[in-house]
């Protein structure tokens, strides 16, 4: 599915360099011609979301965030796509667009922050960027369908933004810092997400897609 993936976004960045040219090159960009490259875009935002929740799909890391982000990220295109080119009017439609695009994004960044476990005492940190995460995202969320414009509303969001923004700053720095030194059990492969037996520190070769590598916990 990983590499699936790199190279459907590979294809997509690639589509859009060479739609750009063209539309550049052959004088005014009218509006399907806009529409034809927002489009694009929009494609490419959507694969590299369902991208980075890969690897904790494969790895099976949060349960069920990957799987609901790249359905997120999915249904989003395709409603905003519909939105560019059929242009409804009903407002709901654009804030349920929104919506799905904010869950992706959020499912996205707690993927993301969950190939950086923190042990010891610091694990806290994890934990908190996690929830940081889901308050963020809801408060978002509660503020584009409710349109909520009171002004301790926002204080209180951007307080939480700034720490979840320090806390996901934090984690990979404190993953570091508190990484076990001894060897630890390699269950998938960093390329292709095969199963393994194996442990840090030794050459493995994956029985799925024959890559030889090893991992190094420093």
């Amino acid at each position: 599915m990983k590499r699936s993936l790199v190279r459907i976004v590979i294809a997509l960045i690639a589509i859009n360099a060479a739609m750009a040219v063209f539309v550049l090159l052959s004088g005014e960009i009218g509006d399907t011609e806009g529409k034809i490259l927002l489009t694009s875009l929009l494609a490419t935002a959507t694969a590299v979301l369902a991208m980075v929740c890969a690897p904790a799909l494969t790895a099976r890391r949060l349960r069920p965030v990957p799987s609901i982000g790249i359905a997120a990220a999915g249904i989003g295109f395709v409603m905003v796509t519909v939105g560019v080119w059929a242009e409804p009017d009903a407002v709901w439609f654009g804030k349920a667009s929104g919506s799905a695009y904010l869950v992706a994004v959020a499912a996205a960044l707690a993927c993301l922050l969950s190939a950086w476990p923190i042990r010891g005492r610091s694990s806290w940190v994890g934990t908190a960027a996690y929830a940081l995460v889901a308050l963020v995202t809801l408060l978002l969320l509660a503020g584009l369908w409710f349109e909520i414009d009171a002004s301790g509303f926002w204080r209180v969001f951007s307080v939480l933004a700034v720490l979840l923004a320090a806390s996901a700053l934090a984690t990979p720095v404190l993953h570091r810092s508190t990484g076990p030194s001894g060897a630890e059990p390699i269950e998938h492969c960093p390329f292709c997400g095969g199963d393994l037996e194996a442990e840090s520190g030794a050459t493995i070769t994956c029985p799925t897609c024959g890559r030889r590598f090893t991992v190094r916990l420093d």
